[in-house]
């Protein structure tokens, strides 16, 4: 189904069916917001970035080590115990007064005004944006390495053909800088692709290295006449004619037609070559093959494989988009390929706690199908977003507009504080190791379904992307018999969270980006909300995270109440054989083995065995080899047919669930 079929009919109250009605009023939850909320002027009086740094500088002692800034630490920390006691707590909101207060009070100290200079203009502009800018620089540099690479080749062979056919005895252009900055280039693209751990698992390292060795072999040759045309006289700078020097292009022009005959089939792949890429790789060394994993044993789970046509859940047999080279292409293609306009969803808001004195609620945002009716025959789907994303997210977009199509109802239930929602409690902030939101909003989907079917057996069916697949994996695993899903496919996520420490090329090339995201969402919350359970230093810290361990570190452990990462992620992910055993429902888990962003070894080592190892759960995962992180872009023209593997591949999922349970 191409979006341009999408229906772009509005859906608001007004036009919605009775069925859909009366579903929303079995929900029984609020249509506004249901607590008080501050006005505008009140918000926008306490959270301004600015007044946060140097609230921020007025309250951590430990802000600068350099010796030219001693006073600064000394009356930051006088300065921190009175402005945390009067102000951190309970605030009325006037950081103004604590701004001056504190302006004040490091005026005082000798030097200064040179260290506050230094912080406004290094610390709260550069600093927390040059990992970003690294890692913008470097994603360029490696994904354009194969283009900037074959046009380094057309232009060598295209002067040299233009240089042989110049007549014998005319004077032929000497080797130029140009000349040389393209060689350098050429070398500089394929030593990337040479490195690179997913040019490795895409073409083993054998022709990455005989690509680099003809290039350098090149620059190393244009380089020494270059040398040898400064050394001439200037009546003779140029290069001797082609009868003395057609031996030398003729080598050059060889060495340039081997580079084109190693870079042919490293653009144009085979299966085989990937396959040969994992043992080249250290990441991808003992990767798994593709394929559905599963215990055979077990009568839910063999069913279901029964039931599951094969077509609809495979990616590698070449529906994938064959120009996007890298798990890298696949992933940022139909990001960028492919924008939806907004849904119309329905929102809902569902009261929240976890402990009695909290006041909080999460927006739900519900889609029907275009002709407003909600059926009870069809499966709902319970969709949780990305790490700082919303129901807007286009894949989450995608889902909806596809899945409403096919005419079931879609709900999505958004992380507190993400999209703008309120959070009135510092105590409060998420963190991605608190499953009772989805907990209670599960229970509110079932009870409004209970009351509308009538005895019929309507499902509904987890489905998450990225971060929210984790979450809902998490939850399906410490729920146990009591989870309210009746099935659950995740994409682009794992059970093993602990284990993505160790993705070093993820840390250094793609989380900064997120990282950046989430750090602007939550020190958006405010000082006073952040200081709830954090301590300036952490919030300080925070603003300066680069890569989500620091993220972990400084927010979201001690957000959990935890003071190590290893114990938030524990909490995160079920992490444990114990835990997995506790599935009670059918659980897919889809995962892309040159996933840029989340390590393939969060689904275990082994998937066979992680499946066989537990007793009685339905746990499935399904491997391909290509697809990148939510991508799974397919066809030539990826922006025809958006995200719709991962719809597919649910579709399909859900169909085989059903048929085993009617069985």
């Amino acid at each position: 189904m191409p979006p341009s079929s999408f229906s772009t009919q509005h859906q608001d109250e007004q036009t919605l069916h009775s069925t859909a009605y009366d579903f929303l009023n079995h929900l029984d939850l609020f249509e506004d917001y249901p607590y008080p909320l501050p006005s505008k002027d009140a918000i926008n009086e306490i959270a301004p970035k600015k007044r946060m740094w140097d609230y921020l500088k007025s309250s951590t002692p430990d802000l600068s080590s350099s010796s030219s800034s001693g006073g600064l630490a000394a009356v930051a920390a006088l300065s921190s115990n009175a402005v945390l006691q009067q102000h951190s707590r309970g605030s009325d909101g006037n950081i103004s007064s604590l701004m001056n207060a504190s302006t004040k009070a490091l005026s005082s100290s000798p030097g200064s005004d040179d260290v506050v200079m230094e912080l406004s203009t290094w610390s709260e502009v550069a600093e927390p944006i040059i990992p970003c800018l690294s890692a913008l620089v470097r994603l360029t540099y490696v994904i354009f390495a194969p283009v900037t690479t074959t046009l380094v080749i057309c232009y060598l062979l295209g002067s040299l053909i233009n240089n042989s056919k110049s007549k014998e005895g005319e004077k032929q252009k000497s080797v130029g800088v140009v000349t040389l900055m393209v060689s350098l280039t050429g070398v500089l693209s394929s030593f990337a692709m040479m490195t690179d751990e997913m040019y490795i698992l895409e073409y083993s390292r054998p022709p990455l290295v005989g690509l680099f060795l003809v290039l350098v072999s090149c620059f190393a040759w244009y380089f020494s006449l270059y040398l040898s045309s400064l050394r001439c006289s200037s009546a003779a700078k140029s290069l001797p004619s082609l009868k003395k020097t057609s031996s030398r292009s003729g080598v050059t022009y060889a060495m340039a037609l081997a580079a084109l005959g190693i870079l042919m089939p490293v653009l144009f792949r085979t299966e085989e070559s990937v396959g040969s890429g994992y043992a080249s790789s250290s990441l991808w060394s003992g990767a798994p093959a593709a394929g559905l994993y599963y215990d055979k044993s077990k009568r839910v789970s063999a069913g279901i494989v029964a039931n599951w046509p094969e077509e609809t859940r495979v990616y590698d047999d070449g529906r994938g988009t064959p120009w996007a080279l890298t798990g890298d292409t696949r992933t940022l293609v139909p990001f960028f390929a492919y924008k939806l306009s907004d849904y119309p969803y329905i929102r809902r808001w569902l009261p929240v706690s976890d402990h009695p004195n909290e006041t909080e609620a999460i927006a739900l945002d519900i889609g029907f199908p275009p002709d407003g009716k909600h059926r009870i025959s069809k499966p709902i789907y319970f969709v949780l977003h990305g790490v700082t994303g919303g129901s807007q997210d286009e894949f989450v977009k995608d889902f909806c507009y596809r899945e409403t199509q096919n005419n079931h109802t879609v709900i999505v239930m958004i992380t507190r504080g993400l999209m703008q929602t309120p959070i009135k409690n510092g105590e409060s902030l998420f963190h991605f190791g608190r499953i009772s939101d989805v907990t209670t909003a599960a229970t509110a989907v079932k009870r409004a379904m209970s009351r509308m079917t009538s005895g019929e057996n309507q499902k509904l069916i987890g489905v998450g992307f990225s971060m929210g697949g984790q979450t809902v994996a998490n939850y399906v695993a410490r729920s146990g018999k009591k989870c309210q899903l009746d099935a659950a496919i995740v994409f682009s996520a794992g059970v093993y969270s602990h284990i993505q420490l160790s993705y070093q090329r993820s840390t250094s090339l793609w989380q900064p980006f997120l990282v950046k995201s989430m750090r602007d969402i939550i020190l958006g919350f405010g000082v006073d909300k952040l200081r709830a359970k954090l301590t300036a230093s952490q919030v300080w810290s925070l603003s300066r995270a680069a890569n989500w361990y620091e993220m972990d570190k400084f927010y979201f452990a001690p957000q959990a109440g935890h003071d190590n990462v290893e114990r938030y992620l524990d909490e995160v992910s079920p992490n444990t054989d114990a835990l997995l055993s506790n599935i009670s429902i059918p659980l897919c888990v889809v995962m892309a083995l040159d996933d840029p962003i989340a390590y393939w070894k969060i689904i275990g080592d082994d998937p066979q065995s992680v499946v066989e190892s537990l007793d009685k759960s339905d746990l499935m995962i399904l491997v391909t080899k290509r697809g990148g992180h939510v991508g799974w872009p397919l066809g030539m023209h990826p922006s025809l047919n958006g995200y719709r593997w991962m719809s597919d591949v649910t579709s399909s999922f859900v169909s085989a669930v059903e048929s085993v349970v009617q069985s």
